[in-house]
């Protein structure tokens, strides 16, 4: 059903020529409906939020809608590795839920990797929360600020 969507999606925010191809669904993450996808050779993420009714805990609710927002602030403060949105929409004029498009990042989930070391996976995730927890409100604030201004 969601695939379906994404067709009519990348028609509307890519152009009426826009075909997605090589739509697999991924066998990891399991809150949203995800698939991966390509177009005009790159490679996007397809998200769907879950239904309203799907029983969520208090900080779930409406959790897509922060994405966009919280994925600029990181990729403009830190080195972090967070995917470029390209498209968050929950007005549900095209599909029943909101959805959004982000470019896919290279690499492969952890629980598929075999080849890995665990002290740089470990030095890896403190250097990078090292940086996020140096994002503090203030400058969440004036990044919010100054999109509003622009």
């Amino acid at each position: 059903m969601t695939a379906e969507y994404l067709k009519e999606i990348c028609k509307s925010k890519f152009g009426k020529n826009a075909e997605p191809n090589n739509i697999i669904k991924p066998s990891t993450g399991k809150f949203n409906e995800s698939y991966f996808f390509s177009l005009d050779g790159k490679d996007y993420v397809f998200r769907m939020a879950p239904p309203d009714d799907a029983g969520f805990l208090f900080y779930e609710k409406n959790m897509m809608a922060q994405e966009p927002g919280l994925h600029k602030i990181i990729r403009e403060k830190t080195t972090i590795p967070v995917a470029e949105i390209f498209v968050y929409d929950d007005s549900k004029t095209i599909a029943p839920r909101p959805y959004i498009i982000m470019g896919k990042l290279s690499g492969e989930p952890l629980p598929y990797s075999y080849n890995f070391s665990i002290y740089k996976v470990l030095k890896q995730t403190g250097q990078y929360l090292k940086q996020l927890h140096s994002i503090t409100l203030l400058t969440i604030l004036l990044l919010s600020l100054r999109d509003v201004m622009h």
